[in-house]
């Protein structure tokens, strides 16, 4: 078991350089852990290491070495535990991760056991074997539910608005370059007019810059705005050279 107690101290220092606290207290923790036991003392950059406290750590360490000497259950016990502890701190996958590659790569089920591949699978019916137990797995998948969080994220990640201003255009509104919006035309004019702003009568009673929605951009504020001017224009007996002699409030704000 001695032999399994060989220690790597991590840290080297040099003469006339300054050795970094964590460093020495690695150099203790390598030591005390091949020879379990703790050492009473750890240091800092901050301070001053107090030369007592050095020397404790080393009569720590001397007593833990003599007791080795003297007792070989204590001794066996010991190493074992500091193997141990190196054994549990290796991972094959990550330490090892090109052999366990390699070795993963080397093993092909379809030539190195093709007979019990080809027995295994011929052995298998779904329609048969797992056709409850298929159907009640199908059954309990609601991708609304058991993926609420993964459907949220896809959402989120669709970005229409690469191709918002020709889809508006194309459905006769009016797109805001500035604030990216697209406008209905038409019920923008029409509540300028028609909303509190205007006539306030017929389908757009009550209704005003806020609450339709225009004033989300700059051209809805101006359609807005052009509507309640030609109300304004209208009452004032300019209905004519706005271009609206036949103009009838009602028909315009049903």
């Amino acid at each position: 078991d001695l032999a399994k107690a060989q220690v790597m101290i991590p840290h080297e220092f040099t003469n006339g350089e300054v050795a970094e606290a964590a460093e020495v207290n690695a150099n203790f923790s390598a030591l005390a852990d091949a020879l379990d036991v703790t050492v009473p003392n750890s240091f800092a950059n901050s301070g001053i290491a107090d030369a007592n406290d050095v020397n404790e750590n080393f009569e720590t360490l001397r007593a833990a070495v003599n007791q080795f000497l003297s007792d070989a259950a204590v001794a066996s016990a010991a190493t074992d535990t500091a193997f141990n502890n190196g054994v549990d701190s290796v991972d094959i996958t990550t330490d090892n991760a090109a052999a366990y590659a390699d070795g993963v790569a080397s093993v092909d089920i379809t030539v190195d056991n093709q007979a019990s591949f080809d027995a295994g699978v011929a052995s298998v019916d779904i329609t048969t074997d797992n056709w409850q137990a298929f159907s009640a797995g199908v059954a309990s998948v609601d991708i609304t539910t058991d993926n609420d969080a993964a459907f949220a994220a896809g959402a989120a990640s669709v970005d229409i608005t690469a191709n918002d201003q020709s889809v508006c255009e194309a459905g006769g509104g009016a797109w805001d370059v500035v604030d990216g919006v697209c406008n209905k035309i038409a019920d923008c004019f029409r509540g300028g007019l028609c909303g509190t702003s205007g006539y306030n009568e017929g389908a757009h009673v009550g209704e005003t810059l806020i609450t339709s929605g225009c004033s989300a951009s700059n051209i809805g504020t101006d359609l807005w705005d052009l509507g309640a001017d030609a109300a304004d224009l209208i009452e004032d007996g300019e209905s004519i050279s706005f271009g609206l002699a036949d103009f009838d409030e009602e028909e315009a704000c049903q």
